[in-house]
């Protein structure tokens, strides 16, 4: 009797503590959709998009997800690859749906907009099209295909900012659209202080400038992806993404590459010069050659891949990559990387001088950094490429 008492207080308390846990913890981040993973995360996506706020959506037949700063479609039917992931034209829209709504939570309603695009500035004397500098910034006519008509002048704190190729891969059209005003002050709250900040509307967001904020971090855009959920009647989901375990090691759209290597298992991948190459995965550096010194009279082939590092993975495999137009600086065996982060540019140093620029990647078990033969290449990368390319988590190990 006393240990069937026993065992029902122990019963009882353990039931007490679970019931009495906060549970709430366990809910899992919500996930960046496979159509979009890869270019959130090769292209600073916690600073362009934001938190995630929706699950995976089709609107209008089109599979869509919303941010904070965004909303991004996919058309696998589009012919061009770096275009098949968009963004949304959110502003518009908003204009039309969301009239009386605050921006971002600022003092401006999306029916402001509407009063300053009226009042499109005509284009340059002799302008022929496409865009013309000015002392103000650069005039980008309201035409899709940049012919001469009225348009707006983007200051030079917003043009540099959707030109950076790092950001937006696919130039500055494919990022924000055409512009739909000019750049105007308005107020916002910042911190609980009343602030004066410059905003200019395009077709797919609307660009924030604050000086007072971190230099990073004084060109925005605007939450109006959390605005477009709202507007439809949802409440956003303020979630903030898990970072992937791997990426492509390339940052750029226009890249190709094959499933088979001439003699070894490796991959070259084409892509433009000065492609930033990044760390396809947390690790630490194992190698590095900042200097080229292939001879081709005496072709040393430890001196082939010219400029070079290694990584040796978290997962406990080694990657490298060779034939750099320049390392990072700071880079030296013992220093840990991130993945995503960028380890060099592209090129064609080595024995590649005489093809075009390329990355010569290779998997290997990790051995000393002297052996080049094994650190060129030993496990296939094609099928782990394909699948960092579009998102997916697969491992070598």
């Amino acid at each position: 009797m006393i240990r069937t008492y026993r065992w029902l207080t122990l019963l009882i308390t353990i039931l007490l503590l679970w019931l009495s846990t906060d549970i709430t913890h366990a809910e899992p981040d919500l996930p960046i959709a496979p159509p979009f993973r890869a270019y959130y995360w090769q292209h600073e996506g916690i600073r362009t998009l934001g938190l995630v706020q929706s699950d995976l959506i089709t609107q209008d037949g089109i599979a869509t997800q919303y941010f904070e700063k965004g909303k991004i479609e996919y058309h696998p039917d589009i012919l061009d690859p770096t275009w098949r992931v968009a963004y949304a034209h959110l502003t518009t829209r908003l204009v039309e749906t969301a009239p009386t709504m605050s921006i971002s939570g600022t003092g401006v309603a999306y029916s402001d907009l509407a009063i300053h695009s009226h009042t499109r500035r005509p284009a340059p004397q002799g302008f022929q099209g496409g865009t013309q500098r000015l002392a103000e910034g650069v005039f980008v006519p309201y035409d899709p295909l940049l012919r001469p008509a009225p348009g707006a002048i983007v200051p030079d704190m917003f043009w540099n900012y959707i030109n950076r190729t790092d950001l937006f891969p696919s130039g500055w059209l494919h990022a924000v659209g055409l512009p739909l005003t000019d750049a105007f002050e308005a107020e916002t709250v910042v911190a609980g202080e009343q602030r004066i900040i410059t905003m200019q509307a395009f077709e797919r967001t609307v660009l924030t400038y604050d000086p007072r904020k971190p230099a990073a971090w004084q060109v925005e855009r605007a939450n109006i992806g959390s605005d477009a959920l709202l507007a439809t009647g949802q409440t956003p989901l303020q979630r903030t993404p898990i970072p992937p375990g791997y990426v492509f090691p390339v940052q750029s759209a226009d890249c190709s590459y094959a499933a088979y290597h001439h003699d070894y298992p490796a991959t070259d991948i084409f892509c433009p010069t000065g492609s930033a190459v990044l760390a396809v995965t947390d690790g630490v550096v194992d190698f590095v050659s900042s200097q080229d010194r292939w001879n081709p009279a005496t072709d040393r082939p430890e001196d082939r891949s010219g400029l070079a590092i290694a990584i040796i993975g978290d997962d406990g495999l080694r990657y490298y990559g060779s034939h750099l137009s320049a390392v990072a600086p700071d880079l030296a065996p013992g220093v840990r990387v991130h993945v995503g982060q960028e380890v060099g540019r592209l090129g064609n140093s080595g024995n590649a001088r005489s093809t075009p620029p390329h990355l010569h990647f290779g998997i290997s078990p990790p051995t000393t950094p002297e052996d080049w033969q094994t650190r060129r290449g030993i496990i296939p990368p094609y099928v782990f490429l394909r699948a960092w390319q579009n998102g997916e988590m697969r491992t070598p190990r």
